[in-house]
C-alpha cells in the first residue's frame, strides 16, 4: 500500500522525510526535498485531506503537521525523541493509517495529475497561487488562450487542485489553499504592519496620526512616524478616514476620524492590471471582481 501513496520520486522523496519526522512544516519539506512548489503543496494537501497527515500545532506562525496521532506524539515527546524517527517504522505506521483508511470504506488517495505542462499552465499556476482567491475570467489576465485556460482549470478542478471559495454578484470564487491556509494567511495580514495600524484606527476611531504612533512604538518598534503618516493618506484617499474641515494636508497632528469601518483586515495598497473603457473612462474590469 505505501508504494501506491507516491506517483513519482519527487512525491516518494516527500513520504520518506515526513516519515521520518516526529512534525515537520511545509518550509521545512520545501527546504530538505527537491520537489517543485506546485508538486510539493498539491501533494501534502492530498494527504491531509486524506486524513494521513494532520496539523499538530505552531511554531511561530507555522503550522506543524504529523503523520502520527496526538497521543503517540505525545509519547514520543516524553521519552524525548524529538524528531527523527526510524524510518521502517515510521513508513509502517503511514500504512497502516491508509489500511484503516480503506477497511473503513475511504477512497483511495487522489493524488493530483495536473501539473502544468506548458509555459502557459506554469504561470496561470503562478498567479492563482499568489492569489487568496479568484474567478475563471481572472485567468485572462495571464493566459490569452481560451483553449488552454480552460483545459488546465478543468483538470485543477478534476484534480482537486482547486475548490469554490465562494459566491456573489453572479460570481463564482476559487482558491487553492485549504481552509486552515486561508486562516493563517488572515491571521498574518492582522499581525503585519498595516493589521496593528488598521486595528487601532478601529478601536479610537478619532485619534491623530501622533497618538497612533505613541500607542504602537511601545509593543512595536518596527512601526515609523513616516509609515503610520503614508498609511493614513491611503486611507484618506480611499475615503475610510477623513480629517478635520480646515485641514487640506496631513501631518502628525492632523485629527482623523475613522468614517468607513469594512472589517477586521486591513485595507493595502496594492497595484494590479484593470481594464479602463475610454469612451467615459471608467474601471470595468479589475481582477476577482475587485471593482
Amino acid at each position: 500500500m505505501v508504494n501506491a501513496v507516491a506517483n513519482n520520486s519527487a512525491e516518494q522523496e516527500i513520504l520518506d522525510y515526513i516519515s521520518t519526522r516526529l512534525r515537520f512544516t511545509h518550509a521545512e519539506v520545501a527546504t530538505y526535498c527537491g520537489a517543485s512548489e506546485w508538486t510539493r503543496q498539491n501533494y501534502l494537501r492530498a494527504l491531509q485531506r486524506q486524513g494521513v497527515v494532520r496539523e499538530c500545532g505552531k511554531d511561530g506562525y507555522a503550522t506543524c503537521y504529523t503523520v502520527f496521532d496526538p497521543e503517540e506524539a505525545r509519547r514520543f515527546e516524553a521519552n524525548g525523541d524529538q524528531h527523527e524517527r526510524d524510518t521502517e517504522r515510521s513508513k509502517a505506521r503511514l500504512a497502516s493509517l491508509i489500511a484503516s483508511m480503506n477497511e473503513h470504506g475511504a477512497r483511495n488517495l487522489e493524488l493530483p495529475s495536473a501539473e502544468p505542462r506548458s509555459p502557459e499552465e506554469k504561470q496561470i499556476w503562478k498567479y492563482i497561487n499568489d492569489l487568496a482567491y479568484f474567478t475563471a475570467k481572472d485567468l485572462k489576465t495571464v493566459c490569452a488562450s481560451e483553449t488552454i485556460r480552460t483545459r488546465f482549470f478543468q483538470r485543477l478542478k478534476q484534480a482537486q487542485a482547486v475548490r469554490v471559495f465562494g459566491r456573489g454578484n453572479g460570481e463564482t470564487f476559487y482558491t487553492t489553499k485549504l481552509p486552515s491556509e486561508v486562516r493563517d494567511s488572515s491571521k498574518s495580514k492582522r499581525d503585519s504592519l498595516e493589521g496593528i495600524m488598521w486595528t487601532a484606527i478601529r478601536r479610537q476611531k478619532r485619534f491623530r496620526p501622533i497618538d497612533l504612533y505613541a500607542s504602537l512604538v511601545p509593543a512595536r518598534p518596527d512601526v515609523s512616524k513616516k509609515g503610520i503618516l503614508a498609511y493614513c493618506r491611503t486611507l484618506r484617499l480611499a475615503g475610510y478616514l477623513r480629517a478635520a474641515a480646515n485641514n487640506r494636508g496631513l501631518g502628525e497632528d492632523t485629527p482623523l476620524r475613522l468614517i468607513k469601518d469594512s472589517g477586521p483586515l486591513p485595507p493595502v495598497k496594492r497595484s494590479m492590471t484593470v481594464v479602463v473603457d475610454s469612451n467615459d473612462e471608467k474601471i470595468v474590469y479589475a481582477p476577482g471582481g475587485r471593482l
